[in-house]
């Protein structure tokens, strides 16, 4: 995990925490978004490995940092660490777009650039060939090449030239001789056999000359001088067809060494495409926040990339107890989705097996639609689904529960491959960890709005309070000014029809011609919390023109950043009135306090009560019911009068 800086914050290797990788071309495409890079060599670890990285963003979208992942290359190491039938000097390597060796040679060397022939043409032609050049060490040699646009990098195989034509030169070092044997036979024996032994010879150092520049389609004895030689059966005739066999075991060879090349080849695309369909699956369960969509996207993706028949997607209830289906492709898992498709857990489903012990379970089906598996791998069959012939279901872990089950059919027996169970479990617990990110984003929202639901409630009956207050101050009219040519001033007139229609409909009304009194009126609401509490009521002249879009716009702007400046206003109110109070409250506490009798307690409370809330009478009394109810008994009372408490009666405060 890396952080904006391009430092290191957490890693499984604990000797990379810490470490700055700011520079690193996965660190920087992956803070813009998903970046797979090619297989490359790294200082760090030594080895060649292949990087990917993704940003990791919070719910708002701001990016936090990069997820980077390494995978190594070992087991393609070993793949091409196979050479069975390149002989002593054969071998196969991968090579970058930047000519740098990704796998090790036959020698060892890894991690350096290497140049030839071949792989200049495969980088930039971007295509395959074969034929003879000189390798990245300097020796002639016998290749094949192919440019994997997956992985950017060509794979070469070759064998140097002097084991693959190791039987020419044999041949024609006999050829040489028998030449020579030939022709000293001719002259010492008769000019007749001169032209029978010098042509077949030519033909065959033709035929060599050939097969030494590379071209391997004709053979000796197809015809020319040569052609006579292959029929007769002495020691020319021998050496044409040894010449024969030896240009069909090159050509044998060099098509064994394309085969190897497509197969690998093959294998590489294989595991290519599982590659790409768990970035895609990773970029959809990332950006995919609402659980029915994700769930329906991932299923349609699984199915297009891995070529499936049917792909289901179940989850589990409540309960516990069922296994739903939340998604499926095609019309079958319309019809089933439809008609509320589910699975006893536990039961004898592949689906409920699959949940129950947590595990992957993987059976095929004969042409018949008979199972082909042990006991335990049962499967309920499907009306909807008659040409299944093979199925896979596939756990939805989650931080160590199992959320649900994957299953996937296809209609060829035999297709759920180990390989394919495992990209397919990865891309399984892909799904459930992002229908877990998804559950818990729905819990917080819905906790966010109830509490954005709870505040507004809030500050609605605070604003309340706040407009009945002024009522009870004998403004009638609420909070309202009025700006003219000298200043602002308190306004109370009623509320023109515009300013009505806006507070009742909670929109902007204007009109577009004049009213009677020769102008333009707006009446843009004014709100808080989503709470109409008042309008902003203008108008423009009649020689100023209408109101234009943009003014409208403006204004209704301006009246929005109202809403959190006057939610400030009111809550410093109220503190600022919370703050009065207590004051007073422990002003009025800390006066009684200090009385020591009962008489000067009471005397203490009346002051500093009156003084407090500004009465223009206060009084205390104490006795017993009869006593208070009689206005002549009083017992212990504490009055008030222009400040100077005294005994017996009652006063003015």
């Amino acid at each position: 995990l890396v952080d904006l800086d391009g430092r290191v914050i957490l890693s499984t290797d604990p000797t990379q925490t810490g470490a700055a990788l700011v520079n690193q071309l996965y660190v920087q495409q992956g803070l813009e978004g998903p970046y797979l890079q090619p297989p490359t060599f790294s200082p760090s670890t030594r080895r060649t490995s292949v990087f990917a990285a993704r940003p990791v963003s919070n719910y708002r979208g701001q990016v936090l940092g990069v997820l980077v992942g390494r995978a190594s290359i070992a087991k393609l190491t070993a793949i091409m660490a196979e050479r069975t039938g390149l002989g002593l000097t054969g071998e196969t390597y991968l090579v970058a777009s930047n000519q740098a060796l990704l796998t090790p040679t036959r020698a060892g060397v890894t991690s350096v650039r290497v140049d030839s022939l071949a792989i200049r043409r495969a980088v930039e032609g971007r295509g395959r060939g074969s034929g003879l050049y000189v390798n990245y060490g300097g020796q002639p040699v016998v290749g094949a090449y192919h440019w994997l646009p997956e992985l950017e990098a060509v794979l070469v195989a070759e064998q140097r030239q002097d084991e693959a034509f190791r039987p020419v030169y044999n041949l024609l070092a006999i050829a040489v001789v028998v030449g020579l044997l030939g022709i000293l036979l001719a002259v010492g024996a008769s000019l007749r056999f001169t032209r029978g032994i010098a042509e077949p010879l030519a033909g065959l150092a033709e035929t060599a000359t050939r097969i030494a520049s590379g071209d391997l389609g004709d053979q000796a004895g197809t015809g020319g001088k040569a052609g006579a030689s292959v029929e007769r059966e002495d020691e020319i005739g021998a050496l044409a067809r040894a010449f024969d066999s030896m240009t069909t075991q090159l050509r044998d060879l060099i098509g064994g060494l394309e085969e190897r090349v497509a197969e690998r080849t093959r294998e590489l695309k294989q595991r290519s495409r599982y590659l790409e369909a768990a970035a895609e699956v990773g970029r959809a369960a990332a950006s995919i926040l609402e659980a029915d969509l994700l769930v329906q996207q991932v299923v349609d993706l699984i199915r297009r990339e891995f070529d499936l028949y049917y792909v289901g997607l179940f989850v589990v209830d409540d309960t516990g107890e069922w296994a739903v289906l939340r998604g499926a492709t095609g019309e079958a898992g319309r019809a089933m989705l439809a008609r509320e498709h589910k699975l006893p857990i536990g039961g004898a489903s592949m689906v409920g097996w699959c949940i129950a012990n947590h595990q992957a379970r993987v059976a095929r089906f004969t042409e018949t639609g008979a199972l082909e598996a042990g006991p335990e791998a049962t499967r309920m069959a499907t009306p909807e689904l008659p040409d299944t012939r093979a199925e896979a279901a596939l756990p939805l872990r989650s931080r160590g529960q199992v959320l649900g089950a994957l299953t996937v059919q296809h209609s060829e027996p035999g297709v759920f491959l180990p390989e394919a169970v495992v990209a397919l479990q990865t891309l399984a617990d892909q799904v459930a960890v992002a229908l877990d990110n998804a559950r818990l984003f729905a819990e917080r929202q819905d906790a966010l709005e109830a509490a954005q639901r709870a505040y507004g409630e809030l500050s609605r009956e605070a604003w309340g309070q706040l407009l009945q207050a002024r009522l009870w101050q004998g403004r009638s009219g609420g909070l309202g000014y009025r700006s003219y040519d000298r200043g602002v001033i308190p306004c109370d007139e009623p509320l023109q029809n515009e300013a009505r229609l806006a507070l009742e409909h909670g929109v902007t009304i204007h009109d577009t011609g004049p009213d009677d009194g020769d102008r333009y009126p707006l009446a843009i609401p004014i709100r808080v919390r989503g709470q109409v509490i008042g309008v902003l009521d203008t108008y423009k002249p009649a020689s100023a023109g209408t109101w234009s879009p943009e003014e409208v716009a403006l204004l209704e702007r301006i009246v929005e950043e109202l809403d959190p400046a006057l939610e400030s206003a009111r809550l410093y109110r109220d503190t600022q009135s919370r703050a009065a109070r207590e004051r007073a409250i422990r002003q009025v506490t800390e006066e009684m306090r200090r009385a020591v009798d009962i008489e000067a307690i009471l005397q203490s409370t009346v002051v500093e009560l009156a003084r407090a809330l500004g009465a223009p009478r206060a009084y205390v009394r104490l006795g017993t019911e009869d006593q208070l109810l009689s206005s002549a008994g009083c017992v212990n009372t504490g009055v008030v009068d222009a400040g100077e408490p005294r005994e017996g009666g009652e006063a003015d405060a």
